[in-house]
């Protein structure tokens, strides 16, 4: 019986420390980050994202490209320090998956063409 309560207070803080870790990093997520596509048309390689949070907790937002174009995200999800984000860019869907670390975000576009390098920086 005392293992049994032992453990459910251990599923307990751990659920906790996820839940804390995962807000930590959805608060540094949100706002303008200024980004780099490494292999791709210019006219791709940099610009702005930005991720909002509505009341529903949940998260969107919007690519603005050098050029002044805008595009808005259909998805964006947070688990744990990942990032993953989804866009339809000339028709084709382009998914980006990340890692946050503080100001940072660093990663892969996968793209119709393939795999591109992606890196961001909170402005």
């Amino acid at each position: 019986m005392m293992k049994k309560h032992a453990f459910i207070l251990f599923a307990i803080a751990l659920c906790s420390l996820t839940l804390i870790g995962s807000m930590q990093v959805t608060d540094e997520l949100t706002g303008a980050w200024n980004y780099q596509v490494e292999q791709t048309a210019p006219q791709y390689s940099k610009g702005q994202i930005v991720f909002e949070q509505g009341e529903d907790e949940e998260y969107s937002g919007k690519i603005v490209f050098e050029s002044g174009r805008v595009i808005s995200l259909s998805s964006v999800t947070v688990e744990a320090d990942t990032v993953t984000f989804k866009a339809y860019v000339d028709g084709g869907l382009v998914t980006t998956v990340c890692t946050l670390e503080e100001d940072e975000m660093s990663g892969t576009v996968r793209t119709p063409e393939g795999m591109l390098p992606f890196s961001a920086t909170k402005e």
